[in-house]
C-alpha cells in the first residue's frame, strides 16, 4: 500500500515540476515505489496455485502490457482534449482509487 501512495504522490509532484533535474529525481523515486509494488504482487499472484503460476504470471504480465497500451491512448486524448497535467491527475486518481479498493 506504501508503494502505491507514493507513486501516486509522485505521479501528482510530476505536474509541479520546472527542473529536468527534478524530473529526474522524481523518476527515481517512482522507480524505488514501484519497485515496492510489482514484485510483491506478482509473488501474491503466484502464491494463488501453485499448479497454474505460468498462467497466472503470463496473465498479469499480458494485462500489464495491455494496460500501458490502453494509457497511452487515454493519456493522449486527456492531453489532447483537456490539458498536458490532466494525463497525471488520471494517473493519480487510478493509483488512489486502487488503494481504497
Amino acid at each position: 500500500i506504501l508503494g502505491i501512495i507514493g507513486s501516486s504522490l509522485v505521479v501528482l509532484i510530476i505536474t509541479l515540476l520546472k527542473n529536468l533535474y527534478h524530473f529526474l529525481l522524481d523518476m527515481i523515486l517512482l522507480g524505488v515505489s514501484m519497485g515496492m509494488v510489482y514484485p510483491l504482487s506478482l509473488t501474491l499472484a503466484s502464491e494463488i496455485s501453485l499448479k497454474n503460476r505460468g498462467m497466472i504470471i503470463g496473465v498479469m504480465e499480458t494485462s500489464l502490457g495491455v494496460g500501458m497500451a490502453q494509457a497511452l491512448a487515454i493519456g493522449g486524448y486527456l492531453s489532447e482534449r483537456i490539458d498536458l497535467r490532466a494525463p497525471f491527475y488520471f494517473c493519480a486518481m487510478a493509483r488512489f482509487a486502487t488503494v481504497l479498493i
